[in-house]
């Protein structure tokens, strides 16, 4: 009877990488990961897996976790801001059109952009 040697498990097979630039492969990931699973659970490693870099180029353009969280929500709630501030001033000095309008572009960008809204505003509490 002829022994047969171990083999090693075949590695899993490689991720493809993200064909956008970097730092926006890197966001996409993250968000994704992020919205699915939670800031507190989600690794750098697993966010580099998910866009099929290596665990270090995060560093290449966040110094961490926490700055690539900030960027993701300064960036959705930058430009949030941007577009209630143009409604409140296209309605004019009637301060209940400013409010309706403020209300209105508010709600309708949450619901058009649930999971933007859920992960700034569920995951901003992690934020210095």
């Amino acid at each position: 009877m002829t022994r047969r040697k171990p083999t090693a498990a075949a590695p899993p097979p490689p991720v493809e990488r993200d064909p956008r630039p970097p730092v926006e492969a890197i966001r996409a990931a993250a968000f994704a990961q992020f919205a699915e699973r939670g800031y507190p659970v989600v690794t750098v490693r697993d966010i580099m897996k998910a866009c099929g870099l290596t665990q270090g180029a995060l560093y290449n353009h966040f110094r961490s976790k926490d700055e690539l969280l900030h960027d993701i929500i300064a960036s959705t709630q930058g430009e949030l801001e941007r577009i209630c501030q143009q409604a409140v001033t296209e309605a004019g000095d009637d301060p209940r059109a400013k409010l309706a309008a403020f209300v209105r572009v508010y709600v309708v960008r949450h619901c058009r952009l649930r999971v933007e809204a859920l992960v700034a505003n569920r995951e901003m509490s992690w934020l210095d």
